[in-house]
C-alpha cells in the first residue's frame, strides 16, 4: 500500500529529498495486476480497505485516504465504529466512497488493509 500511495500521501525517508520517491527498500509490491503503463512500473489491483475506530484521527484518516487517492488504488472501503453517528458522518463525507459496516467482522471480512485508531483506555 504504501507504494502504491506515495503519489498520493506525501512521505519522506531518511537521507532522501523531500521530492524523491521511496528508496527500493521501502517498496512493497502489491498483487498482480495488468500493467497500466504508469511510471512507477506495473500496477497493482486496487485495494479494498477497512477503517476501524472513527474519532478525531481514524475519521481523518478514512477521508483523506478514500477520497484523496487514486480510484484505480482502492476498489472499496468499509468502516466501523461503536458510534453510528460518526459511521454515518464519515459515509456522507467521502460522497459514499466509504460504506459503514454493522461490525468490525463485516468491515474487516474481504479487505486487504485495515486502519485501526483505537483509545487506549477501551
Amino acid at each position: 500500500l504504501q507504494s502504491k500511495l506515495c503519489n498520493t500521501i506525501p512521505a519522506y525517508y531518511p537521507g532522501q529529498a523531500q521530492d524523491a520517491g521511496p528508496p527500493k527498500e521501502y517498496m512493497m509490491s502489491g498483487r498482480p495486476a495488468e500493467d497500466e503503463g504508469d511510471v512507477d512500473g506495473p500496477a497493482a489491483a486496487p485495494l479494498s480497505l477497512a477503517f476501524i475506530g472513527l474519532g478525531k484521527i481514524g475519521a481523518a484518516i478514512c477521508r483523506n485516504v478514500v477520497t484523496k487517492s487514486r480510484p484505480s488504488l482502492v476498489s472499496s472501503s468499509l468502516h466501523y465504529d461503536v458510534n453510528p453517528d460518526a459511521s454515518s458522518k464519515i459515509e456522507e463525507e467521502t460522497g459514499g466512497k466509504s460504506k459503514a459496516a454493522s461490525s468490525i467482522a463485516e468491515a474487516v471480512s474481504n479487505a486487504d488493509v485495515i486502519f485501526t485508531a483505537l483509545p487506549n483506555d477501551a
